[in-house]
């Protein structure tokens, strides 16, 4: 499987800019022999939206987080059956994949993951910058995969919210 963003989006490149997108990310960064392709694998094979296969490709970026994009219209139960899958992906490597309470962030060597509460902590005692590196979990179609990403300078995303809210209350 790829390895980055780039050669995701080579495997999207006859998919509609439509095509829906999920974005996942492990509270912990996994190990080569960890990372559950075969599984993964196994169940986009099988993930279908009545009757119809979704033709979904994946990838695991960074050992840490997981991209799957359809070029097919997705039903609820297929959804369903995904997040199904994902939960279980948290037995399989007893590691959590589906917290949206956290943040994830990057530190010089490693990524990081922290409360909303603990990020906006970290921006106050001014150990996060407008610059840090965050993990985007808010893409949802191939268009927006491709022109905003997934990994970008907080003020970049929708972390910024919490710079300008500090920045606000320290004038």
């Amino acid at each position: 499987m790829p390895d980055n963003i780039t050669d995701l989006l080579k495997l999207c490149i006859n998919f509609p800019d439509q095509s829906p997108t999920w974005v996942f990310a492990c509270k912990e960064i996994l190990k080569n022999e960890e990372i559950p392709h075969q599984e993964i694998s196994s169940f986009l094979k099988g993930w279908n939206s009545h009757g119809q296969e979704n033709d979904a490709v994946y990838q695991i970026i960074e050992n840490q987080f997981l991209v799957i994009v359809s070029p097919n219209t997705v039903s609820g139960c297929s959804k369903d059956g995904l997040i199904r899958f994902i939960q279980s992906l948290e037995f399989l490597t007893s590691k959590s994949w589906f917290n949206p309470e956290l943040i994830f962030y990057k530190t010089q060597t490693t990524w990081k993951s922290s409360s909303r509460w603990g990020f906006a902590k970290k921006i106050k005692a001014e150990s996060l910058t407008e610059n840090t590196i965050v993990f985007d979990n808010t893409i949802h179609d191939l268009e927006s995969l491709k022109s905003k990403g997934i990994l970008k300078k907080a003020n970049q995303s929708w972390h910024q919210q919490a710079f300008t809210f500090f920045n606000k209350e320290t004038k």
